[in-house]
């Protein structure tokens, strides 16, 4: 099994050579963390806010040592404007993949966890999660001022929340990553995203609804069982040199 012995297979063929990629799973750090970390940033500090406006704040919260990220959005009481907004922070680090190597996949995936026994929530319809870059100013540590240290750059496809599962320790759909997303990992060092609502990413209003919120629950990387904290997966290959190579 070449996954289990970290080995590739490597099979000359008329066509060229035919290389196995191995697939390998990496998790945030759990507190206290040494190279990475995880968990939420949020701003709900003011009200009656532009999607735009509030995308744009320095934020007011941070929660890093939590076994669970509730992140969400709160519409305000005045139309199309909101009073909160959260995004997940996750930091992975990469740096065991050799940067020559191939990328030909990579995915986020993360377990629902609950919040006063809630793990999604649909107040406002129509919500959907993605992923961009981020850079907090700690590789190890989140702080408040974090949440507006993010590119707008989508890195994987969109998932609805009403495809998420309700049931708390079921894993959502995953996010797989585009080009873009595959191009920002940082084979040499720390791979850094944010899983935040597209209406965040793209700077629309989204659904509005008065007081009413779309939230999500994820399990973190403080979570005690180690199945259960998010995953950054990648599919690699080393390079083949002077021949096509072909990957499965």
């Amino acid at each position: 099994d070449p996954e289990d012995s970290g080995q590739l297979i490597r099979l000359n063929t008329p066509s060229g050579v035919l290389l196995a990629a191995t697939t390998t799973t990496i998790n945030p750090d759990g507190h206290t963390e040494t190279s990475t970390v995880d968990g939420r940033v949020t701003d709900d500090s003011n009200g009656n806010l532009t999607m735009a406006n509030l995308a744009d704040e320095l934020g007011t919260y941070s929660g890093e040592s939590e076994s669970t990220a509730a992140f969400y959005v709160i519409a305000g009481d005045q139309t199309d404007r909101f009073n909160s907004l959260g995004r997940f922070f996750m930091l992975y680090d990469t740096s065991s993949i050799d940067d020559d190597d191939d990328v030909t996949a990579a995915k986020i995936v993360c377990q629902m966890g609950a919040s006063n026994s809630t793990t999604v929530n649909e107040g406002l319809s129509g919500y959907a999660l993605g992923v961009t870059a981020s850079n907090p100013a700690s590789n190890t540590a989140l702080a408040a001022g974090d949440f507006d240290a993010i590119s707008n750059t989508a890195f994987a496809t969109s998932v609805a929340l009403s495809a998420l599962n309700t049931s708390a320790g079921q894993d959502w759909e995953d996010l797989d990553f585009n080009a873009n997303g595959i191009s920002a990992l940082a084979l040499d060092g720390i791979s850094k995203f944010v899983i935040r609502f597209t209406a965040d990413i793209t700077d629309t209003a989204g659904n509005w609804s008065s007081g009413a919120n779309a939230l999500v629950v994820a399990k973190t990387a403080e979570d005690s069982t180690a199945g259960n904290r998010p995953e950054l997966t990648i599919t690699h290959a080393a390079p083949a040199a002077g021949s096509p190579v072909i990957m499965f």
